[in-house]
């Protein structure tokens, strides 16, 4: 019986409508393609540019400013006051350095092994702006720091190649073997459940140190910190807020390049830069030794003694050149918002921001050029000037110094009370006798005498190349104002103001033949390159006296440290001229009676070829007004700094003569008796009579009570004695 073969099943027919259907997918997805194709041709060949601006729009390029490195700033000598250095901020890239975990350990590990960093804060930081590309951690680092992470970067790398190029090396005959066997089916086993990983797993697991990198940026540095802080002055980030920083900060900075990038006309991104113009450089008229001559005998008097304020400035007569600028009030230009120095810390927090802001700009103030006072005897030689020029008074001149004069009602009193007698105008001057130049002052007048004090430039601002300078217009009489007791006040030096800058450009105009030069402080303009774009020549301004003048007042000037009351100042072998000076700051007698103290000195007397001034403002010391003060200060500028200007000593001892008088004194004469004012004003006279009618009134009294208490003992005792008697 033959077997029955089994049948197989039919294959199922698709249903029609299936087939319907798919075609008809297909052949709309085919028809969408087809268009989206043919409207990218159509874009790409008619709007594909403006598609591309329009994405580009979008896109943020690469836009950075490229600094211009701010000039020097030297002085006479070349040495370096103000220089920049390179520093750099460290930025972070969160968004990179987040990216991978090994790289961010890796790079973690650098920043934490090169600087100490704290990983964990750095961490949080990034965590915090994990999308930012910008994250400025660290600022002004500097330039050895960076090439630490930059060297230790490249070690990394270095290390990494070395192990990718071991990985490479050719097989050897072991190598093959071991693959022929996990080449096997046991090998792919054994392969699939293997810890070891293939070159590029192992270098994805050591990372990569990436994003970090250094902006470049520049720090201003002052290597000798406080030395001529106020006349330097510095610089911040927005530019020169004081000193020379400031008044001569457009040449100073230059101007910034910058790099960015644009779309040209095939709508691509081009990268244009336009480079920096760095700064132009100052070679300054300040000699950094006398600078630091002048600040060393000021800190050593502020030890010792103190002030309110002390200041020495140096000068040169024949051209307006200034080789020093120095007070007690410094600062370090590196910390310049520094206020340790000047007040506790106690004081500080009970300090304002206003009120450190107004400390702050005390301290940064220069005393030569923005602080008025009244200049005092040091002023009669300009009295005595105007005089001589105009003819009114003559050298053979005599007057008589009774102590006292009486002008508009006030009894004006000289520093010597009892009088210095008969005087010539020379040795008015070395006296300092204050009754004597009341007489000359009354003999010129007010219209003559108030015509040189602004030939001499007082009252108004000089010109030195210095910012916030001070004119003192508003502290000095006109001929319209000027009464017979300001004129008498006038000159003798007291009842108006001047600035130490002031001050030194008259005097040189005196004893260089009358030449006023305008005082500077700039000699040389340098460009990036070291060469010479401007040499600043000495400007003459005015002629303010003969030179028949200047020849007596340089005369005058010596006689008054040889024999006069500049005594105090002689160095053996120099020939030395010079001025005292004393103010009263308020009525002597008065709760706050206070002084300002000065010298005015010139060397050779003969020649000047320097002028050394020195303002003590409030002298902590007993007899305040006394001059020694602000006598040895000067001296002590001058025995340093004669030599290292290679003016030596040439004089004999004793070649000066004494034909005007001797009015030298050990003890300084000019010294005001205790408790009597120069001025007594006519309120001050009968305030004066009526206490001393007052004190004549309880004297009687007191004698009359004592009479009658005599004359009451007497008869008391005659008394008992008749009773003793009877």
């Amino acid at each position: 019986m033959s077997k029955k073969k089994k049948r197989r099943p039919a294959p199922r027919k698709v249903a029609r409508y299936i087939k319907f259907r798919t075609g008809l997918v297909f052949l709309v997805v085919l028809g969408l393609m087809s268009f989206l194709i043919l409207r990218i041709i159509v874009i790409s060949k008619n709007d594909g540019e403006d598609y591309n601006k329009t994405i580009l729009s979008q896109m943020s390029y690469d836009s950075r400013v490229i600094q211009a490195e701010r000039g020097k700033i030297m002085d006479r000598n070349g040495t370096s006051l103000a220089y920049n250095e390179n520093r750099y901020n460290l930025i972070l890239e969160p968004k990179n350095i987040l990216e991978d975990e090994a790289d961010k350990e890796v790079t973690l590990t650098a920043l934490e092994k090169c600087y100490g960093y704290d990983r964990k804060e750095i961490e949080e930081r990034l965590k915090a702006n994990p999308n930012s590309y910008y994250d400025r951690y660290k600022n002004q680092i500097s330039e050895k720091a960076m090439q630490k992470f930059l060297d230790y970067t490249e070690e990394y790398n270095n290390a990494k190649d070395t192990e990718q190029e071991s990985a490479s090396e050719p097989e050897t005959k072991a190598d093959t073997e071991d693959k022929k066997s996990d080449s096997s089916f046991l090998g792919r086993i054994k392969g699939l459940f293997s810890d070891d990983d293939d070159s590029d797993k192992e270098e994805k697991k050591r990372g990569k140190i990436k994003g970090v990198y250094f902006e470049k940026n520049q720090k201003r540095v002052y290597p000798y910190k406080s030395l001529a802080s106020t006349t330097i002055g510095f610089a911040n980030s927005a530019g020169g807020v004081t000193g020379l920083e400031s008044y001569y900060n457009d040449l100073l900075k230059g101007t910034d390049g910058r790099r960015f990038g644009y779309l040209n006309e095939e709508s691509s991104v081009d990268v244009q830069t336009i480079e920096e113009t760095d700064g132009y450089s100052l070679v300054t008229t300040l000699s950094s030794y006398i600078q630091k001559v002048c600040e060393d005998v000021i800190n050593r008097y502020e030890k010792k003694t103190g002030s309110n304020v002390t200041s020495i400035m140096v000068m040169n007569p024949n051209n307006g050149e200034i080789y020093a600028m120095s007070e007690s009030r410094q600062f370090n230009l590196q910390k310049p918002d520094d206020l340790t120095s000047y007040y506790s810390e106690k004081e500080l927090k009970k300090m304002s921001r206003k009120q450190k802001s107004e400390a702050l700009l005390q301290i940064w103030r220069n005393f030569c050029t923005s602080t008025s006072y009244e200049p005092g005897s040091t002023a009669k030689v300009f009295t005595v000037a105007a005089g001589l020029e105009e003819d009114r008074l003559k050298q053979n001149d005599t007057f008589v110094c009774d102590g006292v004069g009486v002008y508009g009602g006030c009894r004006i009193h000289c520093h010597k009370r009892s009088g210095h007698g008969s005087l010539n105008v020379m040795g008015a001057l070395m006296a300092s006798c204050n009754d004597a130049l009341m007489l000359m002052g009354d003999k010129i007048g007010t219209e003559i005498f108030c015509d040189y004090q602004s030939k001499f430039n007082f009252g108004r601002l000089t010109g030195v190349d210095l910012p916030d300078e001070f004119s003192c217009s508003n502290q000095i009489y006109h001929a319209d104002n000027m009464t017979s007791v300001d004129l008498a006040t006038n000159s003798f030096g007291q009842n108006f103001y001047v600035t130490m800058v002031q001050m030194c450009a008259a005097y040189a105009s005196l004893v260089n033949g009358g030449n006023y030069y305008e005082p500077h402080v700039v000699k040389q303009i340098l460009d990036g390159d070291g060469n010479v774009l401007e040499n600043v020549e000495p400007k003459l301004v005015r002629q303010t006296v003969s030179k028949n003048t200047s020849e007596f007042m340089k005369e005058a000037l010596l006689q008054t440290v040889e024999n006069g009351t500049g005594n105090r100042i002689k160095i053996e072998g120099y020939e030395i001229g010079g001025k005292t000076g004393t103010a009263e700051k308020a009525d002597v007698g008065a709760a706050e009676e206070t002084y300002t103290v000065s010298f005015m000195s010139v060397a050779p007397a003969y020649d000047p070829e320097v002028i050394v001034y020195v303002v003590v403002d409030e002298p902590n010391c007993t007899k305040a007004e006394n001059t020694y003060q602000a006598k040895d200060l000067c001296k002590e500028v001058l025995e340093k700094i004669l030599p290292y200007l290679n003016i030596y000593p040439t004089a004999d001892e004793d070649s000066v003569s004494n034909a005007n008088g001797d009015f030298t004194d050990p003890e300084d004469d000019e010294m005001y008796d205790e408790d009597t004012p120069i001025i007594e004003t006519p309120q001050q006279i009968k305030d004066a009579e009526r206490i001393r009618k007052e004190a004549e009134k309880a004297q009687n009294k007191n004698k009359t009570e004592d009479k009658n208490k005599t004359e009451s003992k007497n008869k008391n005792k005659t008394e008992s004695k008749n009773k003793t008697g009877n």
